[in-house]
């Protein structure tokens, strides 16, 4: 018999029972290439990260040309635009490229260690005797193996990256900023680095906002992705007993399913 306990320490700790099987990509025979994509991903980033601060310096030095109508230096200043411009090109092509071969791979491995314990020990058998997401097996090992193997990889890119680029980019902000003069209620202050300041504040409150508003987004998208696994299943479950000699009471009673399914997801749009 199918052990339901396994179902309810996957339910309560998703993400540890997902981490213990996906981070397995990282060693044996995989080991190489999952190691090999993050140190790519991780050179590219930097490198992007370079080119856009040494922009930053090209804008400044193009228009201070401009300014002193420098007509050697704007044509110097020009062909080190095509070179940044093809440079960034290449590497946001490139860091594309990285990305969604670390994502495919890992997708593929998730999905191959998904099948394999399906059908290992008949677990394709037992499965269907209880009720709830897990039923739908072959949803979970498409679409659910998709999206915990994309989402994770954009975010600590994303991240990476963020985190680079505040770093180098506080640095410059501070001393370009200087210092703010200001009073309030006749008590004088300076805010040294104030333009970091405003936007290490922006940042807090917008994000803070953000996570008050969708708190709960969360469990509505796992809730609208769980009632169109269901309606899957419905419709397949139908066209299975749809194949065999049904009668017209079970013939109304699949079609009641899928019409209580359907209303479901539209529920959950909703």
């Amino acid at each position: 018999m199918f052990d339901s306990s396994l179902l309810l320490i996957a339910a309560r700790h998703p993400l540890r029972r997902f981490w213990q099987s996906a981070r397995h990509f990282w060693q044996g025979p995989t080991a190489r290439l999952a190691w090999g994509l993050i140190a790519a991903l991780v050179v590219i980033t930097v490198l992007q990260l370079l080119i856009q601060y040494r922009l930053n310096v090209w804008n400044r030095d193009f228009f201070n040309a401009l300014e002193f109508r420098d007509g050697a230096e704007i044509w110097h200043q020009t062909h080190l635009l095509a070179l940044f411009a093809a440079l960034s090109i290449g590497l946001a092509v490139t860091a594309v490229w990285g990305r969604m071969t670390f994502q495919r791979s890992w997708r593929a491995w998730v999905s191959r260690h998904l099948i394999d314990s399906w059908l290992g020990g008949g677990h394709y058998l037992h499965i269907e005797l209880g009720n709830g997401e897990h039923q739908n097996a072959e949803y979970r090992i498409t679409e659910d193996a998709r999206l915990a193997t994309d989402a994770p990889i954009d975010l600590v890119v994303g991240l990476l990256a963020a985190v680079l680029t505040a770093g180098t980019f506080v640095v410059v902000l501070w001393h370009v900023g200087g210092a703010l003069d200001a009073t309030v209620l006749g008590v004088s202050f300076t805010i040294p680095g104030y333009l970091v300041v405003a936007a290490v504040a922006y940042a807090i409150l917008t994000t803070g906002t953000l996570m008050i508003i969708g708190r709960h987004m969360i469990g509505v998208i796992e809730s609208k992705n769980q009632a169109e696994a269901e309606l899957k299943y419905a419709l397949a479950h139908l066209r299975e007993r749809a194949t065999g000699r049904m009668s017209p009471s079970d013939v109304q009673g699949a079609a009641s399913e899928v019409g209580s399914a359907l209303s479901d997801v539209l529920r959950q749009w909703h």
